[in-house]
């Protein structure tokens, strides 16, 4: 190594390193993405090629989360697995394409059946898989997701079942 280092120019050495470098860009190592991560949590997830949910948009992510509690029917409380360790607790997201009666007012009685209904379903603790089209929240400060249990939509659950509306938003 001492011999090939006397040999080689400075101008080589600059070749080298700027391959070196390049290579690293083209790998995703120097991603612009990351300082974006700190801002935005879920910035960091995996596209998926094939669409697996009913979002209109064409860039999906997906990500494995633990159920900390339910709000009401459509709003959940997550403990969210960016991967890589990284984990964003308490994390409040919104069922996609639905709505559900609401915990105050005139449909408090089937607010509660429905928020009964999912906590049975699936109970705190339990793991599930989030996709979302979007990383952004949405207007009350959600991610807005699809939510799959054992492989089931449960915005179609909810809707097959008649606990929900479906909704355009």
């Amino acid at each position: 190594m001492v011999r090939i280092h006397k040999i080689m120019r400075q101008s080589e050495w600059t070749l080298i390193f700027a391959v070196l470098i390049a290579g690293a860009l083209a790998m995703g190592y120097a991603s612009a993405n990351r300082g974006a991560i700190a801002a935005n949590p879920l910035a960091g997830a995996t596209m998926l090629n094939e669409p697996t949910s009913q979002f209109p948009h064409s860039c999906e992510y997906r990500y494995n989360a633990k159920v900390v509690r339910w709000v009401d029917g459509d709003t959940i409380v997550l403990d969210v697995d960016l991967g890589f360790g990284i984990w964003v607790h308490k994390e409040h997201i919104r069922l996609a394409r639905i709505d559900t009666p609401e915990m105050r007012g005139a449909e408090k009685i089937e607010g509660r059946k429905v928020k009964l209904a999912m906590e049975t379903k699936i109970p705190v603790g339990t793991m599930i898989v989030i996709e979302t089209a979007k990383d952004g929240k949405g207007k009350y400060g959600r991610y807005v997701a699809e939510i799959f249990y054992n492989g089931q939509n449960i915005s179609d659950y909810l809707l097959a079942n008649n606990m929900a509306e479906e909704v355009d938003y």
